[in-house]
């Protein structure tokens, strides 16, 4: 077999706005699966030099046979720009998309909206780039037969689009672990969790792929599927074991929507910390699984070193809640909070605003209810009619819609709100909201200053 150079990317930095600062673990799992495919593979995340000139030069250099690049919605634009600096410096080399956008979009979208890739892919990838970088190779040009035996594959032949169905990895175990050789953590200026170590690396991982829920603002079951599948707890304290020994990770974001899903697994990782006596700190995400929030586990995780637990309320309205398909009412989540609060971890919440259907009085209600909360932060965002939602459908009913223009589209100044408050108001709310924020934190910061006097 003809071994490959394979580039796995994010849009170009300077093309974008808002880019964190993780390791991306999606293109790092990828990574690994090409690795163990025999073939060269090479990151460029979130942390990579954004000019487009040094940009320019790095591929000029290395000549990538095929280039892979992870799109969110709110990327296109970048990613178009991007794909052309590729085109003019490579014109050969085989692009390819994937990522949340295209795991959400309608095959013929994904190839309007990207007009100048190759492939795409849908869902996860780690069973069909391997497939797809060797059918590259073996002949040269694209024959359509082998073509449909790639999984989740996404391509163009003359004027027909086709699309294969996605297979989801039964064993998220089976690729072993992130490719953390060429995506360290010291190359990463990741933010630390409150009230953990100030010092040391940062890392995210994932415990759970997949989720269940039907929320109606979200795809994410077009990405991983709807059943959640779990990682074994031997093999999360092994890959934590890596970070904390091999490359000094003292703080871990465990970034998966469903990780209380399984208690079970939580406790068998919160136990593999403390017996290996590993002392770091961690945040997690519970945005769904109330029902497993109890405080025989809380302590568990505490005593582990979980500092902060996010939390996606979204509502403070239980009418709207209902409407969006949010588990649990807003005492059942306010009893959850108090919870995790009197068991000594933080907690930050999550909210949106205009949905369809909301008017002024429930985004009042949902602010006023946030506030009440005994929550240490929160977080206000419009919602946005993402591909593969519910929302999108609803929004391209209500206004007639055949597709909306991504690289162009903007929440904050929409002429198509969801809810029943214009794109101006919503985002006047918002930033009203923001200042009421940033105004609590500022008192609080003045507290602390006068009891230290």
């Amino acid at each position: 077999m003809e071994k490959s150079k394979i580039l796995l990317m994010v849009p170009v930095t300077s093309l974008m706005r808002g880019v964190p600062r993780f390791p991306d673990l999606g293109l790092g799992y990828l990574a690994t699966a090409i690795k163990n495919s025999g073939h060269d593979v090479y990151i460029r995340s979130w942390n990579m030099n954004s000019s487009v000139r040094n940009f320019k030069r790095y591929i000029k250099e290395n000549e990538f046979d095929v280039i892979g690049i992870k799109v969110f919605t709110k990327d296109v634009e970048a990613t178009n720009k991007t794909i052309k600096i590729i085109r003019s410096v490579l014109p050969e080399t085989i692009i390819v998309v994937g990522g949340p956008h295209p795991s959400t979009s309608e095959p013929e979208e994904i190839l309007m909206d990207m007009s100048d890739c190759d492939f795409a892919f849908k869902g996860e990838a780690e069973l069909g780039l391997p497939l797809l970088i060797r059918c590259v190779n073996s002949i040269g040009k694209y024959n359509h037969e082998d073509l449909k035996k790639i999984p989740g594959l996404v391509w163009k032949n003359e004027d027909l689009v086709y699309s294969n169905l996605p297979v989801l990895l039964p064993d998220i175990d089976n690729f072993g672990f992130p490719e953390w050789e060429i995506m360290k953590p010291k190359d990463y200026r990741m933010p630390k969790i409150p009230g953990g170590f100030k010092e040391d690396y940062s890392a995210p991982i994932i415990v759970t792929r997949g989720c269940s829920s039907s929320c109606t603002y979200c795809a994410a079951y077009k990405i991983n599927g709807k059943r959640i599948r779990t990682r074994d707890p031997k093999a999360v304290i092994e890959e934590i074991g890596l970070l904390y020994n091999n490359y000094g990770v003292r703080n871990l974001f465990i970034m998966d929507t469903r990780f209380m899903h399984n208690v079970e697994t939580v406790t068998g990782m919160c136990e593999g910390i403390i017996e290996n006596e590993m002392n770091i700190s961690w945040d997690c995400v519970a945005y769904e699984d109330l029902a497993s929030i109890s405080q025989k586990i809380l302590k568990l995780m505490k005593k582990s070193g979980c500092k902060l637990i996010n939390v996606g309320i979204e509502s403070g309205s239980d009418r709207m809640r209902e409407q969006i398909k949010k588990q649990g009412t807003i005492n059942e989540i306010f009893q959850k909070v108090q919870m995790i609060k009197d068991v000594g971890i933080g907690v930050r919440a999550f909210f949106m605003i205009g949905f369809p259907g909301e008017r002024k009085k429930d985004i009042e209600d949902t602010v006023d209810y946030a506030f009440s909360l005994p929550a240490d932060d929160l977080q206000f965002e419009i919602v946005c009619p993402h591909p593969g939602t519910e929302l999108l459908e609803y929004l391209k009913g209500k206004n007639n819609l055949d597709k909306i223009d991504w690289e162009k589209f903007d929440i904050y100044r929409s002429p198509y709100p969801l809810s029943e408050v214009n794109s101006l108001d919503l985002y006047r709310m918002l930033k009203k909201i923001r200042r009421r924020l940033l105004f609590n934190v500022l008192k609080r910061k003045m507290s602390k200053i006068r009891k230290v006097a």
